[in-house]
């Protein structure tokens, strides 16, 4: 390998004049000029070289090499010099410009490395360490061509970045359309990846309030996004947050397309396993509003599809299912009933449901004045009274004959509350035209069956839960009651 020597030169011919020999004080350089030069030193002792000419030949070559050559360095230096590589062939240079007016690489960087880059450029002072100016044109500022290998075309190591330090920053003025960043995907990669393993979101979107979305997200083959929760339980796939200061937006918004088919939906909700499809929680507000044409409706705003059997569970307070009949039409829309894990038809009654039915085929009594018990009615489980303070609505229905024919008839009737120490509730007895007398019936030729009746009597709940009456029958004039086909049934609560 070359080594630079230690030592140099002397300059020839530094002074002006000659200062010994025959000449002193006679200038010692002159320019030989171009033709003399040419020409080179002349043979022979009788016209030889001057020596004022092989001095200026003698003194430009020393001082080159000692004002020049001998001052090149491989140092970056901010002065004018001979570069120079160092020991291992490398070379540090203060500035460089390249100006190529070809069509062809101005600079052509070959590395071997496998470990080591191929160019490093630095600056830790705040400045740009490498910038691309394309200006106007339809140019490129950087190009990573990429081959079949795994490599990658551009890499940004943080390490220990404060906040708002970035990997990548694109701005863009008010002025451009352009994209920030495009990506063009053909094969079976991921166009854009973004992986977070800190506790933050490994992607940040916020547009401005001029803008009306925030990111467009197009295409699929099956769907247009795909979320998929960690594993972490109790996690969200898709969390959907209004802005403290939003108070009138929608957290999610689906909207259909005009030309839509009745099968298309704004929302589709698919539970497998024991999951639950939906749920909707307002404590403050209604939690969920259906509303469907109120000018001219055509279909239900809400549909509840049929089962072919009543579920097997009716734990869960205010369930509702529609029940489709042996015929293979609903038989009813039923409601859930914890307290004996059953399903009732859901009444539609003011003071909310309450279920009971009574039946007796007939009895009798003989003496005037006394009670006796018709039918016990019985509200438990699921078909209790769910409102306290309301008025069950019972219809009183039963046949009646005199035990004596051509006798008149007063029958009397009353319920008592059971469960409320046998309170009487409701009594209609004694002769007269008042509003508590008893039902008069014509005296028949012949002690038969008088037509049924029928009534309907409003009977206050103190209290909900489980509730049991009695309708008791009486009569007020002499010869014995008979009564047949007694039934009480619930018409609902008012």
């Amino acid at each position: 390998m070359a080594t630079k020597p230690s030592t140099i030169p002397r300059v020839w011919a530094s002074s002006a004049l000659y200062t010994n020999g025959p000449f002193i004080g006679d200038v010692m350089k002159v320019d030989p000029g171009a033709g003399i030069a040419a020409a080179g030193h002349r043979p022979g002792a009788i016209n030889p070289t001057a020596a004022e000419h092989e001095n200026y030949q003698q003194n430009q070559l020393t001082k080159w090499v000692a004002d020049w050559l001998y001052l090149g360095t491989s140092g970056p230096l901010a002065t004018a010099h001979l570069q120079e590589t160092d020991a291992t062939g490398r070379a540090g240079i203060l500035g460089v410009d390249i100006t190529d007016p070809n069509d062809e690489t101005a600079l052509n960087v070959t590395s071997a490395n496998t470990l080591a880059p191929g160019s490093l450029f630095t600056c830790t002072t705040g400045a740009t360490a490498v910038q691309a100016a394309i200006g106007n044109s339809t140019g490129v500022g950087f190009a990573a061509p990429i081959g079949s290998g795994a490599g990658a075309g551009f890499v940004s190591r943080m390490t220990g970045s404060a906040f708002g330090a970035f990997g990548v920053d694109v701005s863009a003025d008010n002025a451009t359309s352009g994209y920030g960043i495009k990506t063009a995907h053909a094969g079976t990669g991921y166009a854009l990846e973004a992986v977070s393993t800190g506790p933050l979101p490994a992607a940040n979107i916020t547009t401005s309030t001029t803008s009306t979305t925030a990111a467009f997200i197009t295409g699929g083959s099956t769907r247009a996004l795909l979320a998929t929760s960690a594993s972490t339980a109790g996690t969200d796939a898709i969390h959907g947050q209004l802005n403290a200061a939003n108070t009138t937006g929608k957290a999610i918004r689906a909207y259909m397309a005009a030309a839509a088919t009745s099968t298309s939906r704004g929302f589709y909700c698919l539970a497998t396993g024991s999951g639950v499809a939906a749920e909707f929680s307002a404590p403050l507000n209604n939690a969920l509003i259906v509303t469907g044409d109120t000018s001219s409706p055509q279909y239900a705003p809400l549909v509840v599809t049929m089962q072919d059997a009543r579920p097997v569970i009716a734990t869960t307070a205010g369930s509702i299912a529609t029940v489709r009949s042996s015929f293979g039409v609903p038989a009813q829309t039923m409601e859930s009933c914890p307290e004996d894990n059953n399903w009732r038809g859901r009444l539609t009654t003011i003071g909310g449901s309450a279920i009971g039915v009574a039946y007796n085929a007939g009895t009798s009594i003989n003496s005037v004045g006394s009670w006796g018990t018709a039918v016990d009615i019985y509200a438990t489980g699921g078909d209790c009274p769910k409102t306290s303070g309301r008025s069950v609505l019972m219809r009183i229905s039963m046949s009646v004959r005199r035990g004596v024919a051509a006798t008149q008839l007063i029958l009397n009737l009353r319920i008592l509350d059971i469960t409320a120490d046998s309170a009487i509730k409701w009594t209609r007895s004694g002769t007269g035209s008042g509003a508590g007398a008893g039902y008069t019936f014509p005296a028949l030729a012949t002690a038969d069956w008088h037509p049924p009746i029928s009534i309907i009597v409003p009977v206050t709940v103190p209290s909900d839960g489980d509730r049991q009456w009695r309708l008791e029958f009486g009569h007020a004039t002499a010869g014995g009651v008979y009564i047949r086909d007694v039934s009480v049934d619930f018409l609902g609560m008012t």
